[in-house]
């Protein structure tokens, strides 16, 4: 299946089909929102779906959705942001409010909190680099480069947000504001901007 993340909720398109699956308040194994952030597939074949009111998982099976609730935290959260670590456990960013990762348990999943949270209330987005730690994007402009060891060190980059970063298969990373574009090296922290210009903006 491809799935699609929109406003108006998930899509699951098989080709020729599609089908959406929206929030219903009459029914508790519906998906927690309609405003879908990001979806991703795990090495389980697990089927994640971050939306504005918290982080699901898909049961295809049974066609519904496990809310998965943030311990000692009184919402279920605007996840902004998630990824796979390098270990195949599950990252996400919940706005405002920190880092998570997913754990597995005997009775199914588990968020986690990370002891890194006063970083990522700022973050919008994060990408975990090759030598174990992440480099994360803020809405203050500033690049985090969180070690594998949790040393977290700022730098100063762009004056607007950042919405996205990607790991190139050299190890760098490329980060993307709302009107810029860098190449970040991890080992240094050198960030050199990319050169736009004729592409009319980021």
């Amino acid at each position: 299946y491809l799935w699609m993340a929109t406003e108006a909720g998930l899509l699951r398109f098989d080709g020729v089909n599609f089908v959406t699956y929206t929030h219903d308040d009459n029914n508790p194994g519906s998906i927690s929102s309609n405003r879908i952030n990001k979806v991703l597939s795990d090495p389980k074949r697990n089927l994640w779906v971050a939306t504005s009111d918290g982080l699901n998982l898909f049961d295809p099976l049974t066609e519904t959705f496990t809310l998965i609730p943030l311990p000692a935290v009184d919402l279920n959260g605007y996840i902004i942001d998630m990824k796979l670590m390098h270990d195949g456990t599950l990252g996400f960013v919940t706005s405002g409010v920190g880092f998570f990762y997913i754990e597995e348990t005997a009775n199914g999943y588990d968020a986690v909190r990370s002891g890194i949270d006063p970083v990522f209330s700022e973050i919008n987005s994060f990408i975990p680099t090759y030598d174990g730690g992440m480099i994360a994007g803020t809405h203050t402009g500033n690049l985090a480069r969180i070690k594998a060891n949790g040393n977290v060190s700022l730098h100063e980059a762009s004056n607007t947000y950042f919405v996205n970063l990607v790991l190139e298969r050299d190890g760098n990373v490329i980060a993307y504001t709302t009107k810029e574009v860098f190449r970040v090296h991890p080992a240094t922290m050198e960030i050199s901007p990319i050169d736009i210009s004729d592409l009319g903006g980021a």
